[in-house]
């Protein structure tokens, strides 16, 4: 399924169903951003608040109740991470390969990605972080990797992005 959203704040769906991804809540918030995940979908609003629909057999729809406000959201297949507005990274779902648990020593991030069963936090200063399931090397950061401005974590590998404009990526190809 695929999400998109006005000018407005208002999210749109569309696509299939079958889990209520595309079943938009009345009363969300007007939305800044939108994630679409394998089963799942995730809204930020205005103020920082998360909000998540459709699959939810992992926890990956049930937004914890003490996440600090949110800067963004995305949305994995089965989990689901947030970077809140001081860089810290939270996630929560599926965890069987460790892709909801946050490395303890991750520095402060500026953007978070959620793929399919691995995460990929961007840190402040251009490095990439990843977790999670590394069966194809998704998670497995090349060391000559340059400084990147973004990362995308995908179900089986890892595309960024870096200062010069250069794309690198690994794992599944």
């Amino acid at each position: 399924h695929t999400c998109a959203l006005d000018e407005s704040g208002g999210v749109h769906c569309w696509g299939s169903n079958s889990s209520g991804q595309l079943s938009v809540p009345a009363d969300l918030p007007a939305a800044v951003s939108v994630s679409s995940g394998g089963y799942h979908t995730c809204a930020l609003d205005e103020s920082g608040g998360v909000h998540c629909w459709g699959y939810d057999s992992n926890g990956q729809s049930s937004v914890p109740a003490d996440l600090p406000a949110a800067a963004s959201v995305s949305a994995g297949r089965y989990h689901t991470c947030a970077l809140d507005v001081s860089g810290g990274v939270h996630c929560w779902g599926y965890d069987d390969y460790g892709q909801s648990s946050v490395p303890a020593d991750l520095p402060a991030a500026a953007s978070v990605s959620s793929g399919g069963y691995h995460t990929c936090a961007l840190d402040e200063s251009g490095g990439v972080h990843c977790w999670g399931y590394d069966d194809y090397g998704q998670s497995s950061v090349p060391a000559e990797l340059p400084a990147a401005v973004s990362v995308s974590a995908g179900r089986y590998h890892t595309c960024a992005l870096d200062e010069s404009g250069g794309v690198h990526c690994w794992g599944s190809n």
